[in-house]
């Protein structure tokens, strides 16, 4: 191939701008069935008309970013089913323990002309203790007390943790 060749087809791809991000492997879309769409890049976030950064380049930033956010999309929902296995026995002792407590009474509700009708009371409190629940945890859950010993260990866990969650999206699939 001639060098004048070569040269226009150099021109031709960057400065004309002829390898657009429809064509660049670090470029990512996600569709919707009603055809909503978003894009975006890895590399700079917003899509550009053209990033104009050499491939050799283009690489070396694009890569690692690429395999960090496959990683975390792959691991977006990791323990999801524990917590939520545990968030529901929580919940049905939670409900147990307030129709143990109100056992020995009788929930009713008034109706317009003032006479009070008995209701399921296992079912109204099923459905009222799920809110009294949701309340009751986002007060308490803030103020749980620890000791000293403890902070510490989930504190070095925890640093421990992050160091290797910076390696892990390029070594672990």
């Amino acid at each position: 191939m001639k060098l004048k060749d070569k040269l226009k087809r150099a021109w031709k791809w960057y400065v004309k701008g002829c390898y657009h991000c429809d064509k660049c492997p670090y470029c990512w879309s996600e569709w919707s069935y009603e055809g909503d769409g978003d894009a975006g890049c890895y590399i700079f976030g917003d899509l550009k008309d053209t990033c104009r950064l050499l491939p050799p380049i283009r690489t070396l930033i694009g890569w690692p970013k690429k395999k960090k956010a496959e990683y975390y999309f792959n691991h977006e929902y990791d323990g999801f089913a524990e917590w939520y296995e545990e968030d529901e026995k929580r919940g049905d002792k939670f409900n147990d323990l307030v129709i143990a407590l109100f056992e020995r009474y009788e929930i009713c509700w008034k109706d317009d002309k003032g006479e009070y009708h008995p209701i399921d009371k296992e079912g109204y409190i099923r459905y009222e203790g799920f809110r009294a629940r949701r309340d009751y945890d986002d007060f308490c859950y803030p103020f749980a007390v620890k000791t000293l010993r403890q902070e510490w260990k989930e504190l070095i866990a925890k640093t421990i943790r992050r160091f290797i969650n910076i390696f892990k999206p390029y070594v672990c699939k």
